[in-house]
């Protein structure tokens, strides 16, 4: 059965002075060194439509290695070539359980094998995170990666805001939601 699941991927992203916003020609069509969104020509998500494969290159997944392939828990986004960004809750159980963690990347329906996997060597929960709240405040995590990150086009890390910007009021996008069955071969 497949399950969706809202990545945490929240990019704050002002339309003003960007070629991302909108349609670009070609694989990257663009100069920015994160960011990137790999669209074919006219391409938008309109309605909630799944997003084309490799259209954006920031989506990691975030997994625990199980005895029949990697089990998909939450979805994250690429900051650096050795972080990726996720939801404690996410990490939670994993910390506890001391469960081997890796990240797919490259990927965008996990019902097939990931491109790249990279175990995951550490695991950092807000200090102010407290899975007892109702609310999701401090709910982020960092993941520390094994080994580097090759970026390439279909690979990268997504533009992190500017100190003390301020989106009230813009349009901002939400990407992630990953199509994925309960266990990954």
């Amino acid at each position: 059965m497949m399950k969706w699941l809202l990545l945490v991927a929240v990019v704050a992203y002002v339309s003003a002075d960007s070629s991302e916003d909108g349609v670009s020609p070609g694989a990257k069509g663009t100069s920015c060194k994160c960011g990137w969104a790999n669209r074919v020509s006219g391409s938008r998500i309109i309605g909630g439509r799944f997003y084309n494969k490799n259209e954006y290159p920031f989506l990691a997944a975030f997994t625990v290695d199980s005895n029949t392939g990697y089990f998909f828990l939450c979805g994250g986004t690429i900051i650096t070539p050795n972080h990726v960004i996720t939801a404690a809750h996410c990490t939670d159980d994993v910390i506890k359980s001391r469960q081997k963690p890796f990240v797919l990347l490259g990927d965008h329906d996990l019902s097939y094998p990931s491109p790249v996997v990279i175990r995951v060597a550490g695991i950092q929960q807000h200090t102010g995170y407290d899975h007892l709240r109702s609310d999701p405040t401090n709910d982020i995590s960092i993941l520390t990666l094994a080994s580097s990150i090759n970026f390439n086009k279909n690979i990268g890390p997504v533009c992190l805001p500017h100190p003390g910007l301020d989106v009230t009021g813009q349009t901002v996008r939400v990407v992630g939601r990953f199509r994925w069955p309960s266990c990954l071969a």
